[in-house]
């Protein structure tokens, strides 16, 4: 009896003894899985810091490009409007010009037939 009870024991405690590897087998596994989730979390955080950075620097330099062109734009619209102011005083000159012309030929019409007389 006492030897069947030594076995029985000797049995459970080696089933035991598989159990417990076992376990441990599978605690080592859900530690490794865990670490591995940390590390990836870990690189997907400094890949979506990395791309804020990135996104601020474009934004930045966007604005500055914004910024540039309607200064551009606004230099433009200078430029066009004393262009605007020269293309008139030229043209009024042109016409005071032509006026002009108009009277010398007048007088020199008259002088023509002044003479021819």
């Amino acid at each position: 009896l006492h030897a069947t009870t030594e076995s029985k024991f000797r049995k459970e405690e080696k089933s035991t003894e598989k159990e417990r590897t076992r376990l441990n087998d599978a605690i080592d596994k859900l530690k490794q899985k865990v670490a591995e989730k940390e590390r990836l979390h870990e690189e997907v955080k400094a890949a979506g810091e990395r791309l804020q950075k990135e996104l601020e620097d474009d934004k930045g330099r966007l604005q500055k490009e914004l910024g540039d062109a309607k200064k551009e734009l606004e230099e433009g619209k200078v430029i066009a409007s004393q262009n605007k102011e020269l293309r008139e005083r030229l043209e009024e000159s042109l016409e005071e010009t032509q006026q002009r012309l108009a009277r010398i030929e007048g007088t020199l019409e008259e002088t023509k037939a002044s003479l021819a007389e």
